[in-house]
């Protein structure tokens, strides 16, 4: 039940942001990232309740998305703080999600019935593959969780000088953001999807908690009372 309501919360906070008046681009990265939230929370669902059997064509499509959390924090914290380095090129942090289908192109073309047994036997046929795929996203997670840190003490250095209380709220929620993470990806490592999806869900309601009634993230503000980073 928990995973459902955590879906709906993050769709409904990315409706929020994406409804939102004069959005920042750290708003629109932010509703990208509850929106594939709530999609990766959604296939965590089906197979929690085993009705993954309901809807064998959307098997597979989970699997990269594990890729994309680290990039999203990442990209979300530089946005906020102006720290964009080479920002058309900012989309390549997503290019290993992309990538990581070809070595599941011959899963995509099985019969549906092949599908289903494929996930009941544990991904029988795949296990190397998605051996070296666990290796790599908790390798991709780690190390965004540490990009992301430099990027907030980096901030912390360049405002020093004019550390406002307004600075200081954004700050720790970027604090937070990068701790949340860092938590769901320990349990992660230890391997275990339900303390993994609940954290997130716990991540999740934190967002829409602190987000509304700390920062103001999910509300409009008008142009001139906003925050220039």
């Amino acid at each position: 039940m928990q995973y459902f309501a955590g879906i709906i919360i993050s769709l409904f906070l990315a409706f929020i942001l994406f409804s939102k008046k004069n959005k920042s681009e750290a708003d629109k990265i932010l509703a990208l990232w509850l929106l594939f939230t709530g999609f990766h929370l959604a296939f965590f669902y089906l197979f929690i309740d085993e009705k993954y059997v309901e809807f064998p064509y959307l098997l597979g499509f989970e699997l990269p998305l594990p890729f994309i959390h680290g990039p999203f924090l990442y990209l979300y914290c530089t946005s906020l703080t102006g720290q964009h380095f080479k920002p058309h090129l900012r989309w390549l942090h997503f290019l290993p999600f992309l990538l990581f289908y070809l070595p599941f192109t011959s899963f995509f073309f099985l019969s549906n019935d092949e599908k289903i047994l494929v996930y009941q036997n544990k991904g029988e046929g795949y296990g190397a593959i998605l051996w070296i795929r666990t290796i790599l996203y908790i390798l991709s997670g780690v190390v965004y969780v540490v990009l992301s840190l430099r990027v907030l003490e980096r901030h912390k250095k360049t405002i020093v000088e004019q550390f406002s209380y307004t600075e200081k709220i954004n700050l720790a929620w970027l604090r937070y953001l990068i701790w949340g993470m860092a938590v769901i990806w320990l349990a992660v490592i230890l391997g275990n999807d339900v303390y993994v999806f609940t954290a997130v869900v716990v991540f999740i309601i934190f967002i829409g908690y602190y987000g509304i009634k700390q920062v103001g993230i999910f509300t409009h503000k008008e142009e001139n009372s906003a925050v220039n980073f």
